[in-house]
């Protein structure tokens, strides 16, 4: 089986907004909505958890239903915890409850990284074979290190990803 854990537990500070990231409307709808949409819409993902602060759950499944949004695959929503790990641990802990082992695929997205695409995903779910994967970009701006409030060293652009 294959789920999908996205996360939306956020509360957004250092974007400086007055509501958490994944919540600001983006060409019409949530950006939680997009990403839901490129999950759900996949044939091999089966069920999908939304970890998110009760208070929005009605506000993302009100969003998806308006949009025309299968909610079909949505299996729960889980709370977040004080940090992401914990957050990914709660869903986790609903999957297993609900049969999910170690042998079944789970992906993880943040829902306030709303550009997911579908075939982004699809690349994703062809490495079921490994312990872990993570996309990611290669970074081409100038990075430097920090060290002792001055500027340590130029960091090799080649060597980080974001």
């Amino acid at each position: 089986m294959t789920a999908a854990i996205l996360l939306a537990g956020g509360r957004g500070k250092r974007a400086g907004c007055d509501i958490p990231k994944q919540y600001i409307v983006f060409r019409g709808h949530m950006l939680i909505f997009y990403s839901y949409r490129i999950l759900s819409e996949n044939k091999s993902i089966d069920d999908i958890i939304v970890a998110a602060e009760p208070a929005w759950r009605d506000r993302i499944i009100s969003e998806l239903i308006l949009s025309g949004i299968n909610t079909d695959k949505l299996l729960a929503f889980s709370d977040p915890g004080r940090s992401r790990q914990e957050t990914v641990k709660l869903a986790l802990e609903i999957l297993s409850d609900r049969g999910y082992g170690q042998k079944d695929f789970c992906l993880i997205h943040d829902s306030a990284r709303p550009f997911l695409t579908k075939t982004l995903l699809n690349r994703v779910l062809s490495c079921r074979g490994y312990d872990g994967v993570m996309p990611y970009i290669s970074v081409k701006d100038t990075v430097y290190k920090k060290g002792n409030g001055m500027i340590d060293c130029l960091m090799n652009r080649d060597e980080i990803v974001s």
